[in-house]
Order: structure tokens, then C-alpha cells, then sequence
């Protein structure tokens, strides 16, 4: 194979990140003595119209009509996105939502630049290839309407509500949170369908939102064998050596002060009444120790 057509066929793979004729020779093995040959080939593709250099000489195959491949990250507005590069020398690229074709936030995409970067706007582009599908569980909140209903996603980056058939509600009700699958994003259709995975809980009820947010970011929620083992050997009493270090108060009737819904319940007061008036104690349990 000679220069010409590995140079061809290595440009026009579909892993290939653009780069200069000094990173080309680097990754051919090309030695130091071989620069001159190997240049003088790359300014006649050049010239033959076979290859073009971006504006930071760059190599791309033809003349400019490249793809851009990276992650799409949508606006916390929901109306748009942003490709994020692979190539982190190229700077972000405006897609809007009718150039998605299809594609959503979080997916691996191929991006064709429909409008050149000027002055403080990013370029334009449109979504030609979707080659991963990022489908993580969408946690929202379900919205009915008749008979079926939406999943409205808490991360509004998504920028759509998740279609939900009467079929595929899994028992959710309105104003419930939810886990859903995207099973369809047809471009055709305004809104992607769903099926309901999991109903977590009315959104009112305490909690929910600190569960939402676990689900979401895919925080385990159970604790493994392990911390439970160790929780198992913590004494349930204060232990004898222990005890000269503390002053007892256990005699006292102590009432908690957190909320019914609280988490834990480390915090308490006691009142004894003296002759002379009251003693208000307050304590907070040392949770750590």
C-alpha cells in the first residue's frame, strides 16, 4: 500500500479524529528522514482535492463536508443542544431541535456542520449519524391525560415529555414520580414513547424528591452486605468504659424535636422543673461516634 492510499484509507475511518500532517507522520512511524517524501504527498492530495485542511490545519478527507462525531448535551431550556466534540480542540456546535433527526441528550452522534462558526456564535449542525443510544431510565413526573399520559423528565436538558400508553402506565397515577424507558424517538413524532419501569411515590410525599435524585444519578440505594454486617456489631447499649465519660441522662423524659417524616431523630429536649424554676436541656446525639 503507498502513502497516498493508507493516508486515504486511514482518514476514512469512522474513528478517525482529524489531525495535522506532524500527527499523521507520528501515528504512520514515519521517520524524521522520511518527512520530506511524506509532506510532499500530502500537498499533492491537497492539491488533487482529495484532502482539505481545517482552519487549524487539521486533515479531513475531501473538501470540508466532514462529520464531527461527539456527545449531545441538551440546554437546560429543552429547546436545543450542543454536540460536544471528541476532538476537544473543535469548539461546541449548535444543533437545534429540528436538525436533531431523531437524537436526544446523552447520545453519541455524527454531526455535519451546516454553518460555520462567526464571530461569538457557534456553528450550526445537524445530526446525520446516531451511533449510541444513550437510553438511561428517564425519572419525571407522570402526568395523565384520559386514559393515557406524559412522564415529565426532572432534567429538563431532555427538552421533551416522555409519551406514556394506557397499556404502559404500570399503575402510575397523576402527580406520581416515576422511572420510564424510551422505547421510540421517532423524529416524525413530536414526543418519544415510554413505557413506566417503576412507580416511586406521589410527588408530595417527604422524601420522594431526595429518592427522584438518587434514581436519577444511579446512586445505589441499598447497602451492601458488608456495611451491614458492621452496622450488625455496633452495640445497641453504651458500653461500661464508656459510661465515665458521659454524664446520664436516660432518667430524664426526653422528647425528639425532628419532624415525623425525619430521617433520623438526633435531636431532643428534656425539662426538669427545680424549686427555684426549670432546666431546659437540649441534646443532639453524637451520630458520628
Amino acid at each position: 500500500m503507498t502513502i497516498r492510499e493508507h493516508v486515504l484509507e486511514y482518514i476514512q475511518r469512522k474513528d478517525y479524529t482529524p489531525k495535522t500532517k506532524e500527527e499523521l507522520a507520528t501515528a504512520f512511524d514515519i521517520e524524521v528522514s522520511e518527512f520530506r517524501e511524506f509532506f510532499r504527498v500530502i500537498k499533492d492530495m491537497e492539491k488533487e482535492r482529495l484532502i482539505s485542511f481545517t482552519k487549524k490545519e487539521k486533515i479531513i478527507f475531501g473538501q470540508g463536508d466532514f462529520l464531527i462525531r461527539g456527545t449531545l448535551q441538551g440546554h437546560r431550556s429543552g429547546d436545543f443542544c450542543y454536540l460536544l466534540p471528541e476532538d476537544k480542540e473543535l469548539g461546541d456546535v449548535y444543533i437545534s431541535k429540528e436538525n436533531l433527526n431523531g437524537a436526544i441528550h446523552k447520545d453519541q452522534v455524527e454531526v455535519e456542520v451546516i454553518q460555520e462558526k462567526k464571530d461569538s456564535r457557534n456553528a450550526e449542525g445537524k445530526v446525520v449519524n446516531i451511533l449510541t443510544e444513550k437510553r438511561d431510565p428517564i425519572v419525571g413526573t407522570f402526568q395523565a391525560v384520559k386514559a393515557y399520559g406524559f412522564i415529565v423528565p426532572d432534567d429538563n436538558k431532555y427538552g421533551f415529555d416522555l409519551f406514556i400508553r394506557a397499556g404502559d402506565k404500570n399503575g402510575a397515577k397523576n402527580e406520581d414520580k416515576a422511572i420510564a424507558r424510551i422505547d421510540n424517538t421517532n423524529p416524525k413524532e413530536k414526543n418519544p414513547t415510554g413505557v413506566v419501569l417503576e412507580v416511586l411515590g406521589n410527588k408530595d410525599i417527604a422524601g420522594i424528591d431526595i429518592t427522584s435524585v438518587v434514581k436519577d444519578l444511579g446512586i445505589p440505594d441499598v447497602f451492601s452486605k458488608k456495611v451491614l454486617d458492621q452496622a450488625a456489631k455496633v452495640p445497641q447499649e453504651v458500653e461500661e468504659k464508656e459510661k465515665h465519660q458521659r454524664v446520664d441522662y436516660r432518667d430524664l423524659f426526653t422528647v425528639t424535636i425532628d419532624g415525623e417524616d425525619a430521617k433520623d431523630f438526633d435531636d431532643a429536649i428534656s425539662i426538669d422543673k427545680k424549686e427555684d424554676g426549670y432546666v431546659l436541656y437540649v441534646h443532639i446525639a453524637d451520630v458520628a461516634h
